[in-house]
């Protein structure tokens, strides 16, 4: 699992969320939970939890504090089949809220939690 990236190809329809975003991050993850057998998601800013084919307009939305109850709900009914929850960062993003939005979730959920960082 991991966040959104600020870079979107604008294109005016919807595309899978995999293409929408422009970020080689996504991409390494993504391939990375394949080959571990592992479900991928995306939390987005504006959608929240998204499978990387869902398809999604183009937007230009990033996590509030506002958006935060909300998110945190959806997030923890997304999960609650899960155990073990993955989230990758890279290093130097400014992720805070997108990181406590999915810890709280995997919390709530009685999930186990760690953040790797690629």
């Amino acid at each position: 699992m991991t966040y959104c990236s600020a870079r979107k190809k604008n294109d005016q329809a919807p595309l899978p969320a995999r293409e929408r975003y422009v970020s080689p991050r996504i991409q390494r993850i993504e391939q990375k939970a394949k080959a571990s057998g592992a479900d991928f998601r995306i939390l987005s800013g504006k959608f929240g939890l998204l499978a990387p084919d869902e398809k999604i307009p183009y937007y230009d939305k990033k996590l509030s504090e506002e958006d935060l109850s909300r998110m945190i709900e959806e997030s923890e009914k997304r999960l609650c089949d899960y155990q073990h929850i993955t989230f990758w960062v890279h290093p130097g993003d400014d992720v805070e809220l997108y990181q406590r939005v999915i810890e709280e979730a995997a919390r709530r959920n009685r999930a186990a939690f760690e953040v790797l960082y690629i």
